[in-house]
């Protein structure tokens, strides 16, 4: 039974996502694979990604332990 007929989710080409939406999704997809502090830092760096002289501190963050998680 199809109770609704969506075209665009957000997060596609016609609709973009909120900031709140883009932190969860995030969240959800990277919580597996990465402690609280350590999506936190990223998430940081992201949203401030075009102030940062040096982008090695969020290659640094991204580069996740396989303990971890």
């Amino acid at each position: 039974m199809v109770t609704e007929d969506v075209c665009d989710a957000p997060g596609g080409a016609r609709v973009a996502m909120t900031d709140q939406q883009f932190d969860e999704k995030f969240h959800s997809l990277l919580g597996p694979l990465a402690f609280e502090s350590r999506r936190k830092e990223i998430l940081f760096l992201v949203w401030n990604v075009e102030r940062s002289a040096d982008l090695l501190p969020l290659f640094t963050a991204m580069n996740l332990d396989a303990a971890e998680g």
